[in-house]
């Protein structure tokens, strides 16, 4: 999507942005900071949890988004051992990648904070998109 449509679509649709729901009480929300372009086209969407979080909590939030991209036809195709507590994180890899092969996309959780307050960040990418990212490595 050519880069003024994406942001012209953000910013006619704000409200509705600022409360996406993933599951029970699982919200949340796509800023103007969340889409990433590569020569004007939009090749990524970022979205954050809305609150702040415990570890708890953040790992709670994490299994009721993997249950509910799994219900929309999603596969995990990879993870941390310990993905449901954020506090065991390595940070030189992926948290959380799931794929849905019929919509050609790939989601990523990643939990971000420090000591017990984190968000959860949910990213979106074009599945061709990423691939060739990975084999031009």
């Amino acid at each position: 999507m050519p880069k003024k449509n994406a942001i012209s679509i953000l910013k006619e649709n704000k409200k509705r942005y600022n409360n996406l729901k993933f599951g029970t009480n699982n919200y949340f929300v796509l800023r103007k900071g969340s889409l990433a372009f590569e020569d004007d086209i939009l090749i990524h969407i970022t979205l954050w949890s809305k609150n702040d979080l415990d570890s708890y909590a953040t790992g709670k939030k994490l299994q009721e988004a993997v249950k509910y991209f799994e219900s929309m036809g999603f596969k995990m195709v990879y993870s941390q051992p310990e993905w449901p507590d954020p506090k065991i994180k390595d940070l030189t890899k992926p948290y959380i990648r799931m794929v849905h092969m019929k919509e050609k996309l790939l989601v990523e959780f990643e939990p971000r904070g420090q000591e017990d307050l984190f968000n959860v960040f949910l990213s979106y990418y074009d599945l061709e998109w990423f691939t060739n990212q990975l084999k031009d490595l």
